[in-house]
């Protein structure tokens, strides 16, 4: 079987921590099938706090598969309406070049807006069946503008099948009116041969991070989806107004670093307290996780966050906010919960996260459950059924 994968979330040479998660998902399904992967880099004539760095090859080959990166051009704010079909315009050519000597059976797209609403203007154009998964906020937030829910569900009626990374998130499509027959859940996994427990004070004494106190470690972009302000908020409680003298580092990068870096002044968490780490190799996250003590994400929505897998994989807990798919892989004794948009509330949780003693051989335990390998097992059998319906 031959699987044309789609999304503008995918790593390339220049951004290896973009759609960080994908990488492992298409190694494993390359082990079941052939794929090839178009990740188009969105492009604007005036540079905006989106844009790609310079340089990034047209075509990589990753993990021995072939990654090809059109150019994609898009129209920010008024002319968001439009970018599914300039979505589709923009790779539509690649597309047929790459039929031409791979003759796919079957496209999937990651990623609802616009990649599966342009994609699936292309599949019906050339009679190929369409597979989607959905992430996370292309759902829980693109779904309530209400343009773009009727291109979604629109792009959702012509796909044979529906992957969903949580059961909350396939809640959220049968409410919006997706056919619940033709939507899956399947989770993602995690590396458990990357992220192993390590050492605390040998990956601490690595990393030059200080022995004398507890660590609280982000990692992730920062944007807004991802709460990053409400986590900073949180940790100036947690010091000041808590008493605990925690150190967190925030692995990662996006457009609101400077406004992230001008309130930790506000909080008087300029001296020494935050570490900005920007991005940093996908290998050396887990030597991060193995030094400190809890993993936290105080996202307004989400998925189901590899993050906090792979934190459990190093036997580290985490603490996040009772979102998106997150409860799903919560159980006692690996993390805790707190209210989303509640700096108050998740600086609490924290303070008794750091308090728990935990278990890290129990946590990893739990993390074992997650595979890329049965990841791949059930995406293959649902793209075997698809393959058979469209004969």
């Amino acid at each position: 079987m031959r699987i044309l994968f789609i999304s503008n979330l995918f790593p390339n040479e220049k951004e290896l921590r973009l759609g960080i998660f994908n990488r492992p998902r298409i190694k494993h399904w390359s082990r079941y099938m052939e794929v090839q992967v178009i990740a188009p880099l969105s492009w604007f004539p005036i540079p905006g706090k989106y844009a790609h760095p310079k340089g990034i090859p047209a075509e990589e080959v990753i993990d021995g598969v072939n990654v090809y990166h059109p150019r994609s051009f898009y129209l920010p704010k008024v002319g968001r309406t439009l970018n599914p079909l300039l979505f589709a315009a923009s790779i539509f050519p690649l597309i047929r070049r790459i039929h031409s000597r791979f003759n796919f059976d079957q496209i999937h797209v990651d990623w609802l807006y616009p990649d599966a609403c342009g994609v699936s203007m292309i599949a019906r154009l050339m009679n190929v069946p369409l597979t989607v998964s959905v992430a996370g906020s292309d759902a829980n937030i693109y779904l309530n503008y209400w343009i773009r829910r009727r291109q979604i569900l629109r792009a959702l009626e012509g796909a044979r099948a529906v992957i969903t990374r949580s059961a909350a998130l396939k809640h959220r499509l049968e409410e919006a009116g997706v056919n619940s027959k033709k939507v899956h859940v399947i989770y993602n996994g995690v590396d458990c041969e990357q992220f192993q427990p390590l050492a605390q004070d040998v990956c601490r004494q690595q990393l030059k991070i200080p022995n004398d106190g507890p660590v609280l470690l982000y990692v992730g972009n920062l944007v807004p989806v991802k709460g990053v302000a409400d986590l900073l908020s949180a940790f100036g409680k947690l010091r000041h107004e808590l008493g605990i003298r925690a150190t967190l580092i925030m692995v990662g990068d996006g457009y609101l670093r400077k406004k992230l870096e001008e309130q930790a002044c506000q909080l008087n968490l300029e001296d020494g307290a935050i570490r900005w780490t920007g991005n940093i190799p996908p290998k050396e996250i887990g030597t991060y996780m193995s030094a400190a003590n809890v993993v936290c994400l105080a996202s307004h929505a989400e998925g189901v966050p590899n993050v906090l897998l792979e934190a459990n994989a190093c036997g580290r807990p985490f603490v996040a906010t009772n979102v998106g798919g997150i409860p799903e892989i919560t159980v006692p004794g690996t993390g805790l919960l707190a209210p989303a948009q509640d700096p108050a509330a998740f600086a609490g949780t924290l303070k008794t996260a750091l308090e728990t003693c935990w278990d890290s051989q129990a946590i990893r335990r739990h993390a074992l459950q997650f595979s890329w390998k049965e990841n791949a097992n059930q995406v293959t059998e649902i793209f075997r059924l698809v393959q058979i319906n469209a004969n």
